[in-house]
C-alpha cells in the first residue's frame, strides 16, 4: 500500500473512531483501545507508522448496548456482524465507512459489505482456573463460526469430497439465519457472564485467551491517552496488558516483521479521496 493511499485510510478510520467515542460519551458506555492501537498510542501517540487498523474493547454489557444504539441508523457508517451481514464471516462487530472499499483478500470473494473499518471486541468473564470448561466453550463456539464461514462461502474445502460436503452443508444452512448462529454465539461466550468472577478475555483476539486475561479493573474506568492528536478512552492499567501481549512494548519490531497484517486486494475511498 502507498504511503499517501495508507494515511488516508488511517485518517478515515479515525473518523470512525471519533464517531464511536462520541457515541460512548453521550450514552455512558466503556470502551478501550486495545492491541496495536493502545501499543501505537503508547509508543507513537498515535498509529503504528505501518499499521493500517484500529481495534477497541468493551465489556459484553456496552458491545451490546453500543449495537443496539447505532445499529445502522446512520447513512454514514454499517455496523457489520452476524446480525447485520449474511455473508460475515468474523465474530466481532466492524464500523464499517459506507461508500468506501477495503478489500481483503481472504473475504475478497464474498458478498458482504467491504468499508474501511475499525474493530470491536467484546469482553466476557470467566474463571480463569476452568481451563477445561474455557477450551470446550471456545471449540464449541469455532464450530458455529465455521458454519457461518461455510455459509457465507468462504470455506470452499480441499478436495472433491469436502467441497461437495460443504456444499450440502451450504445448502442445509441456508434455512438457518446467521443471526441465530451469531446468538448462539453470544450464549457460549457469554455462558459466565452472570458468575461472580473479576476476570475477562477477549476471545476473538489472535493473542488468545489466556494472553488477554485480566482483571477487571485492569480495565477500570479507564484513563485517557493521546492517539492521532485526539483522547481516546484506554485502560486504565494498560501496562499490565502491553507486557502480556508485547513484553518489552516500547522495543520496536525488526524491520522485516513491520507488517500490517492485512493482505489488501482494492481499496477505494470513494468520495473522500480528495478531503
Amino acid at each position: 500500500m502507498e504511503n499517501v493511499t495508507l494515511d488516508k485510510v488511517k485518517h478515515l478510520e479515525l473518523k470512525i473512531l471519533k464517531y464511536v467515542d462520541e457515541i460512548c460519551s453521550k450514552n455512558n458506555i466503556k470502551y478501550y483501545l486495545i492491541g496495536g492501537t493502545l501499543l501505537g498510542a503508547i509508543r507513537h501517540r498515535g498509529f503504528i507508522p505501518w499499521d493500517d487498523d484500529i481495534d477497541i474493547v468493551m465489556f459484553r454489557e456496552d458491545y451490546n448496548k453500543f449495537i443496539e444504539l447505532t445499529n445502522n441508523r446512520s447513512d454514514v457508517y454499517f455496523i457489520q456482524n452476524f446480525m447485520t451481514d449474511s455473508s460475515y464471516t468474523r465474530y466481532i462487530t466492524k464500523i464499517r465507512l459506507n461508500g468506501t472499499s477495503f478489500v481483503e483478500k481472504g473475504v475478497k470473494d464474498l458478498s458482504m459489505h467491504h468499508g474501511i473499518f475499525i474493530d470491536i471486541f467484546p469482553l466476557d468473564k470467566i474463571i480463569p482456573h476452568n481451563e477445561k470448561q474455557i477450551e470446550n466453550q471456545i471449540k464449541l463456539a469455532q464450530k458455529f463460526i465455521r458454519l457461518q464461514q461455510i455459509k457465507a462461502g468462504k470455506v470452499k474445502g480441499r478436495g472433491n469430497l469436502r467441497t461437495k460436503r460443504n456444499k450440502l452443508v451450504q445448502l442445509l444452512l441456508k434455512i438457518i439465519p446467521s443471526k441465530m448462529i451469531g446468538k448462539i454465539i453470544d450464549r457460549i461466550y457469554g455462558m459466565q457472564n452472570n458468575k461472580p468472577t473479576q476476570y475477562v478475555t477477549n476471545f476473538s483476539s489472535q493473542y488468545g485467551w489466556r494472553k488477554q486475561t485480566f482483571p477487571i479493573d485492569v480495565y477500570g474506568e479507564g484513563t485517557y491517552l493521546e492517539f492521532e492528536g485526539h483522547q481516546f478512552m484506554a485502560p486504565a492499567k494498560w501496562e499490565v496488558i502491553l507486557k502480556s501481549l508485547y513484553g518489552d512494548y516500547m522495543k520496536l519490531p525488526p524491520e522485516e516483521k513491520r507488517n500490517s497484517g492485512h493482505d489488501v486486494v482494492h481499496i477505494d475511498l470513494g468520495k473522500y479521496a480528495e478531503n
